[in-house]
């Protein structure tokens, strides 16, 4: 079945959190592949692998400050 997002990538700035976390795991239930971007690196990990528990596409978390030139995979 093709999902709405399948073979898109979808950077979530504030993803580890709140309205982020939901609406990156929204993307990752219709076939996205998402990116969390978030000052908290713990907290990104720990959104990404509740999608990756949820068995969504493999997440990339990132800590990032998006108001500088700074993101760390």
């Amino acid at each position: 079945m093709q999902m709405l997002f399948d073979g898109k990538v979808i950077i979530i700035t504030g993803g580890a959190g709140g309205i982020g976390r939901a609406t990156a795991a929204a993307f990752a239930k219709e076939g996205g592949s998402v990116i969390i971007a978030d000052l908290k690196a713990e907290a990104a990990e720990d959104a990404a692998k509740a999608i990756r528990d949820a068995g969504g596409p493999e997440p990339l978390a990132s800590q990032c400050e998006i108001g500088r030139a700074s993101c760390r995979e």
